[in-house]
C-alpha cells in the first residue's frame, strides 16, 4: 500500500510539472523578465531574508532552555534546515535536517523534534488564519463571483483535509512500531512541556510569527510591484498568498512545487492578475529563495567540515 502511494505522489508531481512546463512555454512568452523592477526585487528578497532571520530566532527560543545555543551560532543551522525545507515534500527538511545538527549540541532526538514541532504549528496556525481571512473576509469584502469563491474555498479545505488525512496516515504508522510511537509520543511531551514551562517565550514565538509571515508577504506584494502590479494592496496579498502556500505542507512533490502555482493562479486571478504574470511572480520567487537559501547555507556545510 506504501508502494502504491509513492508511485502515485511521483507519477502526480511528474504530471504537474510537465503541465507547467507546457502552460509556460504558452504563457510566459507574454511576460518580459528583462523589464522586472530591481528596486522591487531587492525588497522581496530583503523581505525573505529578514523573514528568515526573525524565524531563527522564534525556534531558538524554544531551543535555548536547560542549554543556551548562542543566537548567531544557530542561525546558521536553522539557515540549512530552511534550505533542506525547500527540497523535501510536505515540508519536512527542516524537521529531518535540524536535531542532526543539534545532536552536536546535546540534544536528544525527541527534545528538538518536540521544539520544532511545537514552532512549525504556530506557524501553520497563523497561516491558517491569514488563509481563512482572505477566503471569507477579503473575498467577500471585494465582491468576487460566487463561483470563484468556491474555488478559493474549495482549494482551502480541500488542502486541511489533505494535511489531516497525511497526519492520520502518520499515526496509523507509528502505532505498527512501537519504538517508533515512543519517540512521538516522547516529542510531544516535550512540545506540551515548553507550553506549560515556558508560556511567555510561546506568545513571544506566536506575536513573532505574525511578523514573519507577514514579511514574506511582502517579498509577494513586491514582487508583484515588480512585475507592474505596484497597484495592488498589501492587505489582498498577504492572505492570498497564505491560502496559496498551504498547499506547500501536502507531501506530493517537492516544496509544493507545480500545486502552489496552481493554487496562485486561481486565488490571485481573482484579483485580475494575469495567469502569466503570476506564474512569472511564483516562478521568479522560488528561484530566488532557493538561491537565498542554498548559496549560504553551501558556505555553511563547506567550512564547518
Amino acid at each position: 500500500m506504501d508502494t502504491i502511494l509513492v508511485k502515485i505522489r511521483v507519477a502526480l508531481g511528474i504530471s504537474l510539472l510537465v503541465f507547467l512546463t507546457w502552460y509556460f512555454d504558452l504563457a510566459l512568452d507574454a511576460v518580459n523578465f528583462t523589464d522586472i523592477n530591481l528596486g522591487w526585487l531587492t525588497l522581496a528578497a530583503f523581505s525573505i531574508t529578514l523573514s528568515v532571520v526573525i524565524g531563527g530566532f522564534n525556534l531558538n527560543l524554544f531551543v535555548s532552555q536547560e542549554r543556551t545555543v548562542p543566537f548567531l551560532r544557530f542561525l546558521p543551522m536553522f539557515w540549512v534546515s530552511w534550505a533542506f525545507s525547500l527540497v523535501v515534500p510536505g515540508q519536512l527538511g527542516d524537521i529531518a535536517s535540524l536535531p542532526v545538527l543539534l545532536r552536536k549540541h546535546g540534544f536528544d532526538w525527541h527534545t528538538s523534534l518536540g521544539r520544532i514541532m511545537l514552532d512549525k504549528l504556530l506557524s501553520l496556525l497563523v497561516i491558517g488564519l491569514l488563509a481563512l481571512w482572505g477566503i471569507f473576509t477579503l473575498l467577500n469584502i471585494f465582491s468576487f463571483k460566487t463561483s470563484e469563491i468556491s474555488w478559493a474555498v474549495c482549494i482551502f479545505f480541500t488542502s486541511i483535509i489533505l494535511i489531516s488525512l497525511g497526519l492520520n496516515r502518520c499515526c496509523q504508522l507509528s502505532v505498527k512500531c512501537g519504538k517508533w510511537l515512543n519517540f512521538i509520543l516522547k516529542s510531544y511531551d516535550e512540545l506540551r512541556n515548553v507550553i506549560v514551562a515556558y508560556p511567555t517565550r510561546v506568545v513571544v514565538n506566536f506575536i513573532l510569527t505574525w511578523l514573519k509571515v507577514f514579511l514574506v508577504g511582502v517579498s509577494y506584494w513586491a514582487m508583484f510591484a515588480a512585475y507592474g502590479y505596484s497597484d495592488l494592496s498589501i492587505w489582498q496579498v498577504i492572505p492570498l498568498m497564505a491560502a496559496s502556500s498551504l498547499v506547500a505542507y501536502l507531501p506530493i512533490s517537492f516544496n509544493g512545487l507545480g500545486t502552489v502555482e496552481i493554487a496562485g493562479i486561481v486565488l490571485f486571478s481573482i484579483l485580475g492578475i494575469p495567469e502569466a504574470t503570476i506564474l512569472a511572480v511564483y516562478l521568479t520567487l522560488r528561484i530566488a529563495v532557493l538561491c537565498l537559501a542554498w548559496v549560504p547555507s553551501s558556505i555553511f556545510i563547506l567550512y564547518s567540515r
